[in-house]
């Protein structure tokens, strides 16, 4: 039988005062009556609980040998540890040197978290800073043209506070060591135009993924050469939407590189190379054209030697300029120019729709020469005569990524020259011996080395480094080949001193020179020549063949 009883409880009075007075960090009372368990049975339930909870670490057991090794413990690595315990134990000093390594690469990743409380002291402009220099990075404030990077001393000038107005425009992570976990940090950074992670190896895909979908709307530049980025990365660059320049080590490495590249170039235009600029008209009065045209024109122009015309008489008719680029644009329609300066901005994409589809480095040499010009004509009336105006321009490869050198050591000496015995026995005795620092040469860099006189019966009268290049010109009739010198610099006049190392510097000029190029209708090649005169005007060359490239 049950008996149904009626239970009333009475509300305490409503205080007015506690109502306005709010919150307060006092523990309501349970609701309900309290139960009042046997000991006994309260007992056995903490019992039950601490038999149905998952098992305590080792690491928290003070009976167990493994609370000495704490150090060690991992709490969040449990399923590494167990596969550590199934695996033989490898105690050698690279299998140790290995763990530490991971270990410390562990807390660094742990050190480069996203810290809220910093970003919302500092602002997301200078947390960043922090962060970047704090790590061996340097930054640079809108307005100012210096880099803030630490010092000897590892100090450096950054404020502790929020400054409005302090924007960071460019930011460069070369060299540093920066995980997955340490991204975070980068974000929200509205005005920053230049990001570089050059030679950050442990940058890859992921990293590059969770940059992107970081809030950068005004960045133009991104430079990820030295990076393990693969062209599946370079497909989450859309979400950046002023990109202008994207550099990475060789974005021709494969057929999958290329049509990521073409894709992006697609999505954004801003990513392709462009030449841009203002056509500026100074009118002295007030002046009526017919309209205002601009062209762009890139060719590479080939010319057979006089030697070889005789000979290659079908090939001189064959050999016909190539056309690089060739576009057209109105400037303006046909009206009046009004007196005083008058600008007409362009913008050219430099893209090359046919064979070669590429582009070639400016380059004037004798029997080859690769222009890119800009022509702006103003057409007037019959009467009238129009105006043209043309003007160079150069391009230029992007820098590679640099080869170690390739050092060449050489020695001269009758047995080494390319006579016969008996024309030996006249040459007189000596004895050259030296060293090229590289072979492997940057156009933007000077060609270096030395070279060591050890005997001689004969005085030397000069030393002399020459440099020379070996134009190719050619098609499915034939080729001419032809060799033409670019500068002479004497090293040494008159009798050296034996046994003294003579230094070799020769800066490359600029627009006669160029990376080495090699096509199916002309080659480009470089060479240079050790020539040594001596007293009697008897000469010897020794010749060196040099490849030419464009690296950072």
């Amino acid at each position: 039988m049950y008996k149904l009883v009626r239970c009333t409880t009475r509300l305490p009075a409503l205080n007015r005062a506690n109502v306005h007075r709010g919150p307060t960090n006092d523990v309501p009372p349970p609701l309900g009556p309290t139960p009042d368990l046997d000991p006994e049975i309260r007992r056995q339930i903490e019992e039950d609980k601490k038999r149905l909870q998952w098992r305590t670490p080792y690491s928290e057991r003070p009976d167990s040998f493994y609370s000495a090794f704490k150090l060690f413990a991992s709490e969040n690595r449990n399923s590494e540890l167990v596969e550590k315990m199934q695996q033989p134990i490898n105690l050698s000093p690279s299998a140790i040197l290995e763990w530490w390594m991971k270990r410390r690469n562990t807390i660094e990743a742990h050190m480069q978290k996203f810290i809220p409380e910093r970003h919302a002291t500092l602002g997301d402009d200078i947390a960043t800073a922090h962060f970047i220099v704090h790590r061996g990075g340097s930054v640079r404030f809108r307005g100012s043209d210096k880099w803030i990077q630490k010092d000897e001393d590892d100090e450096y000038d950054l404020p502790r506070h929020h400054i409005p107005g302090l924007v960071l425009e460019e930011v460069r992570c070369d060299g540093m060591t920066l995980f997955y976990e340490g991204m975070e940090n980068i974000q929200k950074l509205l005005r920053l135009k230049h990001l570089s992670f050059e030679k950050v190896v442990q940058f890859d895909d992921w990293h590059l993924d969770r940059i992107s979908g970081n809030v950068l709307p005004s960045l133009e530049k991104l430079n990820l050469r030295g990076t393990a980025i693969s062209h599946r990365g370079l497909n989450c660059l859309y979400r950046l939407p002023s990109l202008k320049l994207l550099l990475v080590d060789d974005p021709e490495k494969d057929i999958h590189w290329k049509l990521t590249v073409a894709m992006l170039e697609e999505w954004n235009p801003n990513l392709r190379e462009t030449v841009s600029g203002v056509v500026q008209i100074v009118c002295g009065s007030e002046t009526k054209h017919d309209g205002i045209t601009l062209a762009l024109e890139g060719s590479v122009n080939l010319q057979i030697s006089n030697k070889n015309v005789g000979i290659f008489e079908a090939l001189y008719n064959s050999v016909k300029p190539i056309t690089l680029l060739n576009q057209h644009t109105d400037l303006a329609p046909s009206g009046k120019l009004p007196i005083g300066a008058s600008e007409f901005p362009f913008e050219f994409p430099l893209i090359c729709p046919k064979e070669p589809k590429t582009l070639y480095e400016t380059y004037h040499g004798v029997f080859v020469n690769i222009t890119y010009m800009l022509r702006c004509d103003i057409k007037r009336s019959f009467l009238a005569k129009s105006v043209q105006k043309t003007q160079q321009f150069i391009i230029q490869y992007r820098p590679a990524v640099e080869h170690p050198p390739k050092e060449v050591q050489f020695s001269i000496s009758p047995e080494t020259l390319q006579k016969t015995a008996k024309e030996r026995i006249s040459i007189p005795r000596f004895r050259i011996s030296g060293t090229l620092d590289s072979t492997d040469c940057c156009v933007t860099k000077p060609f270096t080395g030395s070279v060591t006189v050890h005997h001689t019966e004969v005085a030397i009268k000069s030393i002399e480094i020459q440099l020379v290049r070996v134009e190719t010109c050619g098609c499915a009739e034939g080729y001419s080949r032809d060799a033409t010198e670019i500068q002479n610099i004497q090293i040494a006049d008159g009798n050296v001193c034996p046994k003294v190392a003579i230094p070799i510097y020769m800066t490359l000029p600029r627009l006669f020179t160029c990376p080495t190029l090699i096509t199916k209708n002309f080659k480009v090649e470089f060479e240079v020549n050790l020539v040594i005169i001596f007293g009697d005007d008897y000469l010897v060359t020794e010749n060196f063949q040099i490849l030419l490239n464009r690296t950072a």
